[in-house]
């Protein structure tokens, strides 16, 4: 559970392993036969009455937690991850509608000479624009179709994966009614409308237009931009030739700038959300102090000033800091308060009021620090006063300060650690904090020893957490989950890439004649192989600049989507090296993609082209 390896036993079994004639239980867990808002709550007033009579003294005061009827545990969680889901499924549907136009319009234009002789032989306009409708929804279902194939089980892995590292939780093979609704809707109607811009131009095209064109296009320099364009000197011939074929069809190249944009965008984004939400994490992780953490079992004799002045004589140990810690609600929010002292280790960082003193401290004041998730949930400002639920009753406390911190989702209360022992009733902190002289981890295992041999020899019951491990734990969990991120985006790329192909395969098909004409003045293969991926560079180039914008833009909506879902405000980090990253990625991706159009390009025998049609 919560990556942590979890066994299960009779509590025979338990008690023989442990070598301990009985186990204590810390938790009990009851299935309700009334259902009524009331009922939990008299529930356990019953139960907790008949425990106190069986056993006095040795029922605890901690906080029942009631699950309203159809949440399960972790449900907050994994919704959170549906959202982020939601966001990359968002992405991609606007990538593959991108997609599907560019690849209408390339259909469109190969089909131009005969579209020009159906009209000539008295073709209408509906019935032709009604066969390529018919074209992009049989398209659009055979996508649609792949897509079930490929979303199904990549889909049951993801939520697999989530809920086994996560929850700790096995989850079946299942389809959802809705989401193959859905599907099938999107894809055939989201192919149709997508092709919109291609049949208005199917609608629009003129026998003369249609046939007239033999390949060859003229028109180009009479703009300024074709005249900036003409003007460029110091580059070689055939990238002169490309970067005029880009500005002479400005519709198509403009189109496909956008969807290389959206895919460096995509990529850009899911990049810098990750790099986001890894350094907060770290944040969380860095402002928990101690080299070790010390917690009292529950069972035998637990921590207490003298464990925690024990621990400080070992040779190595710089600080010993207690943490109590209870379970709340504060409003409708169940959490939990942290006990800490005024010189706490813990690294705070406010973001309005102060930390409470020492002499608050000393007194157990009733003052708090809230962090930033619970403040935004319960609408709370540095002065309100708060009423506080503990399993010993309601207590009111004052905020003086709200925390920017992420510890436990940024929805923690930290008071006074005399005030939590007032409310739990227990004498001494049940965690400490170990702080070491070295971050050497070999030292601190043998600094982790010397407190073991001093405590075991004591006969405290406790355990002995080393943070490093933990925190290389965590670490290597957000690594995964930013994997799983990452490696969503990479085909949204990889789409984006097609059209670039979509593009150059259009121009190479209408500018077959024009090829001819090239090879016959004495062009290689090679030159026009270089015209043409001269023209996929500077697109590649011209989205990758725009999809940095859009992925500044679609990186932040990813953020404030996070940001709300978990109440907090994350301010997205947006760092140069990945758009380093995303240029290399386009331009490989490119290469590969265009391998074989630009070969048939410079393959193509200078009489077959003049001939063309």
């Amino acid at each position: 559970v919560d990556g942590d390896p979890v066994a299960y036993a009779t509590m025979a079994t338990l008690a023989d392993l442990s070598g301990r004639p009985a186990i204590e239980v810390d938790r009990l867990e009851f299935v309700v036969a009334d259902r009524s808002d009331e009922a939990p709550a008299a529930t356990i007033d019953a139960v907790r009455a008949e425990l106190e009579e069986i056993a006095p003294g040795t029922v605890g005061v901690g906080l029942p937690e009631i699950r309203p009827v159809g949440e399960w545990p972790g449900e907050d969680e994994f919704d959170n991850f549906v959202v982020l889901f939601w966001v990359i499924g968002i992405i991609s549907l606007v990538s593959a509608a991108v997609l599907v136009a560019t690849t209408m319009n390339t259909l469109v234009r190969s089909q131009g000479r005969t579209i020009g002789i159906m009209k000539a032989l008295g073709g209408r306009r509906r019935r032709i624009v009604g066969n390529f409708a018919l074209t992009a929804l049989f398209l659009g279902g055979a996508a649609t179709a792949v897509g079930i194939a490929i979303g199904l089980p990549l889909g049951n892995a993801l939520v697999a994966m989530l809920a086994r590292d996560h929850l700790g939780a096995e989850v079946g093979w299942s389809v959802s009614g809705l989401g193959l609704v859905l599907s099938v809707v999107v894809g055939l109607g989201g192919a149709v409308l997508a092709s919109l811009p291609a049949l208005r131009r199917v609608a629009g095209t003129s026998v003369r237009e249609a046939i007239g064109t033999a390949g060859i296009e003229g028109g180009f320099g009479g703009g300024r931009l074709d005249r900036a364009v003409a003007a460029v000197r110091g580059v070689p011939r055939t990238w002169q030739l490309g970067l005029r074929g880009v500005v002479r069809r400005r519709g198509r190249s403009l189109a496909t700038i956008v969807q290389v944009s959206l895919a460096v965008g995509t990529m850009l984004a899911f990049t810098s959300a990750a790099i986001t939400m890894i350094e907060v994490s770290e944040q969380s992780r860095q402002a928990e102090g101690g080299d070790l953490v010390l917690r009292s079992t529950g069972v035998g004799r637990g921590l207490d000033a003298a464990a925690a002045d024990l621990a400080a004589g070992v040779d190595g140990v710089e600080r010993v800091a207690g943490l109590a810690y209870a379970d709340v609600i504060v409003g409708a929010t169940p959490t939990f308060v942290w006990g800490l002292s005024a010189d706490t280790l813990f690294a705070h960082e406010l973001d309005a009021g102060r930390w409470f003193t020492a002499s608050e401290d000393d007194d157990g004041a009733a003052v708090a620090v809230v962090g930033p998730a619970l403040a935004d949930l319960e609408g709370i400002e540095v002065g309100d006063e708060l009423r506080v639920e503990t399993g010993a009753g309601a207590r009111m406390v004052q905020v003086v300060g709200i925390d920017s911190t992420m510890v436990g989702d940024g929805e923690a209360l930290f008071v006074p650690t005399r005030l939590v022992l007032a409310a739990t009733g227990a004498e001494s902190p049940g965690e400490w904090w170990v702080t070491v002289d070295t971050d050497d981890t070999a030292r601190i295992d043998r600094i982790a020893l010397g407190v073991r041999s001093v405590l075991d020899d004591a006969g405290y019951s406790y355990d002995l957490e080393a943070r490093y491990l933990t925190i290389d734990a965590e670490r290597a969990s957000d690594r995964a989950v930013v994997a799983v991120i990452l490696s969503l985006g990479v085909p949204i790329v990889a789409i984006g890439m097609i059209g670039v192909v979509n593009t150059l395969a259009t121009t190479i098909l209408e500018r077959r004649r024009e090829i001819g004409v090239l090879r016959s003045v004495g062009a290689r293969s090679r030159d026009v192989r270089r015209v043409f991926r001269a023209e996929a560079v500077v697109l590649v180039v011209a989205g990758w600049v725009l999809g940095i914008v859009v992925g500044r833009v679609l990186g932040g909506w990813m953020m404030a989507t996070v940001n709300d879902a978990f109440h907090v405000e994350f301010p997205l980090r947006y760092p140069v090296w990945p758009m380093g990253v995303a240029l290399v990625v386009a331009l490989v991706i490119a290469a590969l993609a265009l391998w074989r159009p630009l070969k048939r390009a410079g393959d193509l025998p200078p009489g077959d082209a003049l001939r063309y049609q």
